[in-house]
């Protein structure tokens, strides 16, 4: 009787341990999955990270966005050291944070430079017409303030203005590539002393001018 007992208990035991193992191999593979799941979702992320942040360069945020996009960048780093210690909990918070910190630089890029890009017309866009009037009104004073000009071509311009009583001059877009900028000066039309209305020639109708600007704004017009 007491076989019988002991060994129905042993039984038991045995099944137990049996679906104990199994509930464990059970638990060990969800937990296994769940830390590849993260390991993906981090790797993921960090991937989806790298292409905010160049995106948010491409925005020149590193410079016109400086703090918002070197905290980002520090949250990426952050990040990539929790994933190599495996701490995808870390790691996946971080690039999270790094992502949304990349889109607010970016987006704060954007705005500076519409703003620096709006500054910037305006401050050319003044000056071209401060040389528009000069030159309509034959003002070569002004002209040489205004711009670089050497004596030879003062000596023409001169020529030119006193061939003409009325000089009408417009201007075309102006373009901007880094710290320079452009614009086509264009003579509309002419007036020669006797009242004729001339034609500008092709050769010497359309004039590039050139300014750079430096550490004390924009500079003097090269054409």
């Amino acid at each position: 009787k007491d076989y019988d007992s002991v060994k129905e208990n042993l039984t038991r035991t045995i099944e137990y341990y049996k679906s104990a193992e199994a509930e464990f191999n059970k638990g060990q593979r969800k937990a296994e999955k769940e830390l590849n799941d993260r390991q993906t979702k981090a790797e993921r992320l960090m991937r989806r990270v790298k292409s905010f942040q160049e995106e948010a360069s491409s925005a020149r945020a590193k410079g016109l966005a400086t703090s918002i996009f070197q905290d980002a960048t520090d949250k990426f780093e952050q990040g990539k050291k929790a994933l190599d210690k495996v701490d995808y909990k870390i790691a996946t918070a971080m690039f999270n944070q790094s992502i949304s910190g990349f889109k607010k630089a970016k987006e704060a890029a954007i705005v500076g430079a519409r703003i620096a890009r709006k500054k910037r017309m305006e401050e050319v866009g003044k000056l071209l017409n401060s040389f528009r009037i000069a030159y309509k009104n034959k003002d070569i004073k002004t002209l040489k303030n205004l711009s670089d000009i050497s004596s030879s071509k003062i000596k023409s311009l001169k020529q030119f203005f006193n061939n003409y009583s009325t000089i009408e001059i417009t201007f075309g877009e102006m373009n901007f590539i880094g710290n320079k900028a452009t614009a086509i000066l264009t003579i509309v039309s002419l007036t020669d002393r006797h009242g004729n209305q001339v034609k500008p020639g092709k050769a010497w109708k359309d004039t590039l001018l050139t300014t750079h600007h430096g550490s004390k704004g924009w500079e003097k017009i090269k054409w």
